[in-house]
């Protein structure tokens, strides 16, 4: 910021006072160190937008609904926001190591609630309501996710003890991530799919389902 600001004020100073033919041009390497610093955050911004409207194709389509795409990707998300703003908190900047960091998380975040969500649909078919699935969905899936987040967070962890410090920088930042994408996974989904149920078939309407068909055949047999 400091850099923009003089650039700033040398290019409204040189614009006032150097007129007519008086032709000035700046070079150097604060110049290249700018212009890398908007590119990456540029390309940061567009990289988090596409890799959002992507991730939530593929649930949608994984798991025909759109509901539960949007759903899926709503605790990676926040993961990632809150991820941002910690590197602001400690006054880490986005630079080339730190600016890969949204690419790995997605790829690595996303199984959480992929995994929540491919369980509760398959706890559906047996639970009788959608409490009844949730809970169970919980106490099978929910230790293997944490499982799943502490083996990802001890294998980030061996960043920390690099001497580099933007390696060091990604290692906080990923371990951080995935805490939060576990935790978000296993408290927001269960909280999202009961304020907003998807359409899941449950165990009784199968049921209820299948009954009108079993007197039809009794019938017919007679």
């Amino acid at each position: 910021m400091q850099l923009e600001e003089i650039f700033d004020r040398l290019a409204e100073y040189c614009t006032r006072e150097f007129t007519g033919d008086v032709r000035v041009s700046f070079g150097g390497r604060s110049l290249i160190w700018m212009a890398m610093n908007e590119y990456i955050i540029h390309g940061k911004i567009i990289n988090i937008i596409t890799n959002t409207i992507l991730i939530w194709v593929i649930c949608a389509l994984a798991f025909r609904s759109a509901r539960l795409g949007l759903i899926g990707i709503i605790p990676l998300t926040l993961a990632t926001l809150a991820t941002f703003g910690l590197m602001g908190h400690l006054g880490i900047r986005l630079d080339t190591a730190t600016a890969v960091l949204t690419g790995i998380s997605v790829g690595v975040g996303v199984d959480f609630a992929i995994h929540f969500i491919s369980r509760l649909k398959r706890e559906a078919r047996t639970a009788r309501d959608l409490n009844e699935a949730i809970g169970a969905t919980v106490v099978h899936s929910g230790r293997a996710i944490v499982f799943d987040g502490m083996s990802n967070i001890l294998g980030f962890a061996t960043f920390l003890f690099s001497g580099f410090g933007p390696v060091r920088n990604l290692g906080v930042l990923m371990c951080f991530t995935m805490v939060a994408c576990v935790a978000l996974t296993l408290v927001l989904i269960p909280t999202l799919v009961s304020l907003i149920p998807p359409p899941f078939r449950y165990a009784q309407e199968e049921a209820a389902s299948l009954r009108p068909q079993e007197v039809e055949a009794g019938v017919s047999a007679k």
